[in-house]
């Protein structure tokens, strides 16, 4: 079969010329429209800005988020967090303790009203933070908040003591 095939190509290769073809012109002609064009450098430029702007911009943005992070704080501010921070921690592991053994809806709701207390104190605070009496009246809420839960958690401690010798007996 592909002798077949190729004895008809070989007899009607004229047909298939059908325009005419001058080597020494034509591969000239060829070369010319296959010339490799010169690059747009504009495009490459234009890139080498836009890398430019997202690294100028991711370094800003790091340099303002480590600047907010770094930021040096007053002492005394310093020190009225730390203090704050250890009274929260002490008032709510002993409220835990006052709570699992006293379901008194009274009670728990006086120790929310010193907590709106403090909180408003808090907020004076807030408005300045140089005010040294608004400082000290935070704390003795505080104090005095931590003194009661521990009375109570005395009183509650004492009663489960007497409970358990009075059931030893």
């Amino acid at each position: 079969m592909s002798d077949k095939l190729k004895h008809w190509v070989d007899q009607s290769r004229e047909e298939f010329e059908v325009f005419p073809f001058d080597e020494n012109q034509g591969w000239k002609d060829l070369e010319k429209s296959f010339v490799p064009r010169r690059r747009k450098r504009w495009k490459l430029h234009v890139g080498y800005a836009a890398a430019a702007c997202v690294m100028f911009v991711a370094g800003w943005l790091s340099f303002m988020v480590y600047n907010t992070y770094q930021r040096p704080i007053n002492p005394m501010v310093q020190e009225w967090m730390e203090t704050e921070r250890f009274y929260q921690q002490e008032i709510n592991e002993i409220q835990l303790m006052v709570t699992a053994k006293v379901n008194d809806p009274l009670i728990l709701e006086d120790l929310k009203e010193m907590d709106v207390v403090i909180a408003s104190l808090k907020k004076d605070l807030r408005d300045n933070m140089d005010n040294e009496e608004v400082i000290m009246a935070v704390m003795d809420q505080y104090r005095l908040k931590l003194k009661i839960l521990e009375r109570m958690l005395e009183k509650l401690q004492d009663e489960d003591h007497i409970e358990v010798i009075e059931t030893n007996i």
